[in-house]
């Protein structure tokens, strides 16, 4: 399976955001090494841990985001919850813009739907 593969939208369920898909991303990759992370996480899903690992460096390697962008994606990522912009603005900046460019990169292969309801999470 890979971005190319044409889903049936019946069988394959759309993230509604970036951001879920990062959380879910963040999740799957901890755990991909001793289950099949499309069967046991829930809903089947459009793409795999490999394709978001693809987008993620299509981005990088375009210098549209930078290492520190990662490391915040990494670090929030891995705790499941976005940046407090009053606790760190920093932070929060890096977390929106780069979730912004793979929000591109993700509606571009159909891996989140594409509702606007979900870029209120950037405001």
């Amino acid at each position: 399976m890979n971005a190319t593969t044409e889903f049936n939208e019946l069988e394959y369920k759309k993230f509604n955001s970036a951001e879920n898909l990062w959380f879910w991303y963040c999740k799957s990759s901890s755990i991909s090494k001793t289950i099949s992370v499309n069967k046991n996480l829930g809903e089947p899903r459009v793409c795999t841990v490999q394709d978001v690992s693809n987008c993620v460096a299509t981005i990088y390697l375009a210098n549209l985001i930078s290492k520190k962008h990662l490391q915040v994606l990494k670090f929030y990522g891995d705790k499941q919850v976005p940046p407090d912009r009053r606790v760190d603005p920093d932070d929060s900046l890096l977390w929106t813009k780069s979730l912004l460019q793979l929000k591109i990169v993700f509606k571009s292969r159909k891996f989140i739907g594409d509702d606007d309801a979900e870029d209120s999470e950037f405001c």
